[in-house]
Order: structure tokens, then sequence, then C-alpha cells
């Protein structure tokens, strides 16, 4: 880019610039390794490191906070996220070894289990071809290799149409009943 005959970097004007990119970059949270949307929900997905006890990755992340965890205490929600995980998006990507990642199991923690020391989760697995969902439990500090726990990175409801839309799609509809009617009778 040339400023007044100078390139822009001879004078220094994009260095402000550039720091403010790295900034941002540096910043912003980390890409979502997946989106899944449940419940009229957007959840943009990543993944603890391979083969993380419940224990370590909770140190990063507080994977008991609703806000990292919205399925926290949710037998069902964790459930049901983990089948619309499979469902919308398989296991031949990445972050499975099919499609070219490191993991074949996925682990949505739900709750601390019966048994002292563990936790409860429901899983995403790819060791058949299709994958399954499932419930499983192990001990809060072992972790097993080629799973990683999932937490949330940001959650973004689905917005509804517009009432206008709402509206005025019922009002034509009111409008060619009363023209279908009118139609009848004569």
């Amino acid at each position: 880019m040339i400023f007044g005959g100078k390139p822009a970097l001879a004078r220094g004007a994009l260095t402000p610039m550039a720091a403010a990119a790295l900034a941002l970059t540096m910043l912003s949270s980390p890409a979502a390794a997946a989106t899944v949307e449940y419940k009229r929900v957007v959840y943009d997905l990543a993944f603890s490191g391979n083969g993380e006890s419940f224990d370590s990755a909770n140190n990063g992340f507080d994977l008991t906070d609703t806000n990292f965890a919205p399925w926290w205490a949710n037998e069902d929600f964790a459930r049901g996220l983990a089948e619309a995980y499979l469902a919308q998006n398989g296991v031949a990507d990445a972050p499975f070894a099919s499609g070219g990642g490191d993991l074949s199991r996925i682990k949505f923690a739900y709750d601390e289990s019966e048994s002292p020391g563990s936790v409860n989760f429901a899983y995403v697995d790819s060791v058949f071809s299709l994958g399954f969902a499932g419930d499983s439990s192990e001990a809060i500090d072992e972790g097993s290799q080629d799973t990683a726990f999932v937490y949330a990175t940001s959650i973004t409801p689905v917005p509804l149409p517009p009432a206008g839309i709402a509206l005025g799609f019922g009002l034509f509809s009111l409008l060619g009943l009363r023209r279908w009617k009118a139609r009848r009778t004569v």
C-alpha cells in the first residue's frame, strides 16, 4: 500500500494496525473444532488433549461450569448432544482418527459417579465406521488414550423468525381462506 508516495510500512502506518490484529488474534477464543445444533442452540465445541484425565482437562477449563459444559448435571442433555454430534458430524472427519485426527472417542462429562473419584460421561465413539453414542464412567484422575473431553467455546441461540414475518404469513393465510370461501359460495 502506498500513502503519499511512500510505502506504508516505510512510514510506519501499518504498524499500529498490525499490532491490533495480532492482539485480537491472541485474545480471541480458539477456533471451534466442531459445531453442533441441538434444540435450537448452536454449540461450537473443542476438545481437551488426547488421553487427558478429567482432572487434568478440568484445570484448563472448568468442565463442571455450565459456561464451558452446559450439559453438566444433565445426563439427558449430554446424551442428546452426543447423539446430535454423531448425526451432524459423524466420525469420518477430525478429531477422529478416520478423519486425520488422533481420537477414537470424545466425552461429554455430565456428573460425578456414585463411585468416589469417578465421572460419568456421554460419548461418541468411532470404533465402528458409522460411529455410535453411549455413556460410561471412568476415574477422574485417569485418562484413556485416543480420547478427549468436550467443552464449548461458544453457545449461540438460533434466532426465531421475526414476528412480522409470522404475522404476515398468518394474515395472508386468512386472506386466502376468505377468498376460497367466497368462491365456494358463489
